[in-house]
């Protein structure tokens, strides 16, 4: 179990005596919207437009941040996605391996990245 504490207890207090309904989803979406305000948006849409600007270890980490709350089961589109974003050198380097998973992908750009 997590103890809450600083900013997130005097949140959840605040919320606590002011949702009208207090369910699961209810809390998770007004939790999401206080501490992470991007989700806010139509995840998606902001999917489709992360490119990486930095190394693929950050590229990687915003990816999941952004992915995670998508339900979606098609591994395909998470791999596009994900090779959409990269850099020109990385996306070339990994269109010469079949690969079948989104972690092994992940994975091997990791493995390529050029070190310049």
């Amino acid at each position: 179990m997590v103890a809450l504490e600083g900013k997130v207890l005097t949140w959840f207090q605040w919320w606590e005596t002011r949702a009208e309904d207090q369910s699961w989803w209810d809390f998770k979406n007004a939790l999401s919207r206080r501490f992470q305000p991007a989700l806010a948006q139509n995840l998606f849409e902001v999917l489709l437009g992360l490119k990486q600007e930095g190394t693929v270890s950050e590229y990687r980490d915003t990816f999941e941040e952004i992915s995670c709350p998508l339900k979606i089961g098609n591994t395909n589109y998470f791999k596009g996605n994900f090779m959409n974003g990269l850099k020109e050198e990385s996306r070339v380097e990994l269109r010469l391996h079949p690969l079948k998973t989104l972690e092994e992908l992940i994975d091997l750009a990791l493995l390529i990245e050029p070190t310049t």
